[in-house]
């Protein structure tokens, strides 16, 4: 602490307990350098009018920076109204294709149905050709039942070619909801 006061101090003591110059005001200062040396009014008047200069430039650019940001206020709003406008054409336009989006939509549960019950049948002819082939082993074995087992055979078949048409619909059906909902991908 000792230390801190003597180093504060201690430029008093050396300069004869005068203020620093940088203390004391800049007319003061003046004053003392134009009476010893009366040449250097000259400098410190192009210093003044540097000063005037300078202090002009900085206005001004204060002044346009206020009126570019003015300006910048206004193109974002005027960007904000654009973008709103152009937003609500956008929807405007896009809605040309909600017919068709609607259309493909019903068409693909249409099929989606149609699949369902088709797969149902399919499901239902497999089950009963399992049925029908239980009854045959039992016929192969027992005599009462021997003489329905070529009728049931004969079903068999039947249900086979059935089974085979229900798969290609069921194929055909995935196909078309598939391309469809390609379709509807499409146009989204």
């Amino acid at each position: 602490m000792r230390y801190v006061i003597l180093l504060v101090i201690f430029p008093f003591l050396v300069s004869g307990c005068q203020l620093p110059f940088e203390f004391r005001p800049e007319e003061e200062i003046k004053a003392e350098v134009v009476e010893k040396d009366s040449s250097f009014v000259a400098i410190l008047d192009q210093k003044a009018e540097i000063d005037e200069k300078i202090k002009v430039l900085k206005q001004g650019l204060s002044n346009e920076k206020g009126r570019i940001r003015s300006k910048v206020i206004i193109l974002k709003q005027e960007l904000e109204a654009e973008a709103a406008h152009v937003s609500s054409r956008i929807k405007e336009i896009d809605a040309q294709l909600d017919p068709h989006r609607s259309e493909l939509r019903q068409k693909i549960d249409e099929l989606v149905m149609e699949l369902k019950l088709k797969e149902s049948s399919l499901s239902a002819t497999n089950k009963m050709i399992a049925k029908l082939q239980k009854l045959i082993q039992q016929g192969e074995k027992s005599e009462s039942l021997a003489e329905e087992a070529p009728k049931w055979q004969d079903k068999v078949t039947s249900l086979r070619t059935q089974v085979q048409e229900l798969e290609i619909e069921v194929s055909s059906l995935r196909d078309r909801i598939r391309l469809n909902r390609l379709k509807l991908r499409l146009i989204k």
